[in-house]
């Protein structure tokens, strides 16, 4: 039996969205940080080089005042990403009706 889809909207895990966003943020501002102080980044063919980079980035500490800053991006970001999904002009009891056919 085919499937006929008739919503145009992607549905979300709104907490795991949040989870991946923040981790790229700060994935990046430690590389970067990293890179300001003169760490050398891993040759895509050392494992040990790769550890070495690894260990490096989980020295950088990032700032509450920074963190606060990333929290406010992770929010509209996800904000943004939920508008954009379809479903954001939906109560919550709707969308949640609506998950069950996200599959088709």
């Amino acid at each position: 039996m085919s499937r006929i889809k008739f919503i145009e909207a992607e549905f979300h895990n709104v907490e795991k969205d949040r989870r991946a966003i923040r981790q790229r943020l700060e994935r990046f501002l430690k590389e970067r940080r990293a890179l300001e102080r003169g760490v050398v980044p891993p040759e895509p063919e050392d494992p040990e080089d790769a550890l070495q980079w690894e260990t490096d980035l989980m020295q950088v500490r990032i700032e509450r005042e920074v963190q606060d800053r990333i929290d406010r991006r992770v929010n509209r970001l996800a904000e943004r990403r939920d508008a954009a999904a379809g479903l954001a002009h939906l109560k919550r009891e709707d969308r949640r009706a609506l998950e069950g056919y996200a599959t088709g």
